[in-house]
């Protein structure tokens, strides 16, 4: 049986080499102005050490690391489609700043949920 991209046996991304400036800069424009989806994938799917970083590194601040991973994905979800490759900032940048923003509302939900 042979793989397809995208399929469960081989993503669609590779996480063993990160994405160059232009690379990442042409997924965008690709995934902006066709909507192509595996462009969204594999921008996506690059970033995804983005959310492992900054979930572990909120760890500590009373929510659970599958939630934060789970709302940093969204994070970056959003980060995607909102992206517009014409601004200039790298997706990278750009993708930070959702994630760490999804990230610190699930801490803040949690925070208030257990008062």
């Amino acid at each position: 049986m042979t793989s397809t991209a995208g399929s469960i046996d081989k993503p669609a991304y590779d996480l063993s080499s990160p994405l160059g400036a232009t690379e990442e800069q042409m997924l965008c424009r690709r995934w902006h102005e066709h909507h192509d989806i595996a462009a969204a994938g594999t921008l996506v799917g690059n970033h995804l050490h983005l959310i492992a970083r900054m979930a572990t590194a909120h760890e500590p601040f009373g929510a659970l690391t599958q939630e934060l991973i789970g709302e940093g994905y969204v994070g970056l979800m959003r980060a995607a489609c909102r992206y517009d490759p014409a601004w200039g900032t790298s997706f990278t940048s750009y993708a930070t700043w959702w994630v760490r923003a999804a990230i610190q509302q699930c801490i803040s939900r949690a925070a208030h949920a257990s008062k």
